[in-house]
């Protein structure tokens, strides 16, 4: 990989890095959100599930419009979504008294935006390289997804520490 690519592909990397802090980053701290917003075990359960059935509906739509109008012309806007999704999760816990709802909506936005990234990252690696560099680059994206389910859930404990809300806001970081 040359100088311009693998400053490109390195910015690569960080979408499912990203991504797999979507749900890895909020297990860890699932019982305080149900303390601080009086919520079931159930409804806890429900702001990981809102983001990762989402997310599920969305990978087929995203990679067929990938196809059409290209990779980037759907990436880019869907971690938008993704990050949009984070900011209305967090300024709702923030912000108001009975933030669920607003969460959980947040976390829809967020499914919407992730369903449009990391295959896409995939597609986009397979577009960019060839033969063994292709294979490289495919394992440098799963190496960068198993890093953030490594680090994922200390980064969400140790933001809890500051306010139980704080990782909807790390991911956007």
């Amino acid at each position: 990989m040359k100088g311009r690519l693998l400053t490109s592909f390195a910015s690569l990397c960080s979408v499912p890095f990203v991504l797999v802090l979507s749900n890895s980053l909020l297990i860890p701290v699932l019982p305080q959100f149900q303390r601080a917003m009086n919520i079931s075990l159930f409804q806890a359960g429900l702001i990981v599930t809102a983001f990762s059935i989402t997310a599920g509906v969305v990978i087929p739509f995203a990679g067929y419009l990938s196809d059409q109008v290209g990779r980037k012309k759907v990436m880019i806007p869907a971690l938008f979504v993704f990050g949009l999704g984070g900011v209305l999760a967090g300024l709702a816990a923030w912000f108001l008294p009975r933030p669920y709802p607003w969460i959980l909506a947040g976390r829809v936005l967020q499914g919407i935006g992730g369903g449009g990234t990391y295959q896409l990252a995939m597609a986009l690696a397979g577009d960019l390289f060839t033969d063994q560099e292709r294979s490289k680059a495919l394992g440098f994206l799963e190496g960068a997804n198993g890093l953030g389910k490594v680090v994922a859930p200390l980064l969400g404990a140790v933001s809890a520490l500051l306010v139980w809300f704080a990782p909807f806001l790390f991911m956007v970081l």
